[in-house]
């Protein structure tokens, strides 16, 4: 019954659950995806920077040209900082970008074209939609978990519907009375039952009459199971049936 209890009061995390379960499930393609980023802007930074060194060594350039340019592309872990700006900022395009473009060569607009094509804009994509995928995979698969508890959790409550049917038909005939169902209400196990399906132990006749839909004064086992699942819900679902069999 507690396990019941804790299953039941799970679903409230069931999004936080799937957050986990997708963040566990997608450190493999994270770590795929890291590792091609790093080496497309390892190579853009070698070459880029390889490009910028006879920027640098020009005596004929301007001296802030040159600074400048040195700052951003000067060595391999400048070259490096400044395309990572480029790809995780495709912003960050506008201070090195427009520098080589409009004060070094024009040409370096086609190499920041094909980079914001290639790697900003496909490759992201590409990692993204990876992503999107495997969360929806793992939604579909925490979904199937949930229908076999949900299935697991109808099981426990039918047994022990069977085993509190058991213990208050006494008489073993088939039924069960009012009498029969307020004696075996005084057993751990019956209680435990009724406290699960949020039934109260001191509300036995009144969840008796509700259940009786025939009004012969006896429950057979398949009006007590569903007159059960009707009832669940605690105090204000049992006001709602009192109303409704009034």
């Amino acid at each position: 019954t507690k396990v019941l209890r804790v299953v039941r009061a799970a679903h409230i995390f069931s999004e936080l659950r799937l957050l986990i379960k997708t963040y566990i499930a997608s450190m493999l393609a994270f770590f795929w995806s890291i590792v091609l980023l790093l080496l497309a802007m390892t190579v853009s930074a070698i070459f880029i920077g390889q490009v910028i060194q006879s920027v640098v060594l020009d005596d004929k350039r301007d001296l802030d040209v040159r600074l400048e340019a040195f700052e951003m592309f000067g060595t391999f872990s400048r070259a490096f900082v400044t395309m990572f700006e480029v790809t995780v900022s495709p912003g960050g395009w506008s201070r090195s970008g427009q520098f080589l473009t409009y004060r070094v060569d024009r040409r370096f607009f086609l190499f920041f074209f094909c980079y914001f094509l290639f790697i900003t804009f496909a490759l992201m994509k590409v990692i993204s939609a990876v992503f999107i995928k495997q969360t929806l995979q793992v939604a579909s698969r925490d979904q199937e978990q949930i229908a076999a508890e949900h299935a697991r959790n109808n099981k426990a409550l039918a047994d022990g519907c069977r085993e509190a049917f058991s213990l208050a038909d006494t008489t073993q005939d088939g039924t069960i009375t009012v009498e029969e169902l307020i004696s075996a209400a005084s057993s751990p196990e019956v209680q435990a039952y009724l406290s699960a399906n949020d039934l109260d132990v001191m509300e036995v006749p009144r969840v008796f009459a509700l259940l009786d839909v025939g009004n012969d004064g006896s429950l057979t086992f398949d009006e007590f199971v569903t007159g059960v699942g009707r009832l669940r819900g605690g105090a204000k679902q049992l006001d709602l049936a009192s109303l409704a069999h009034e």
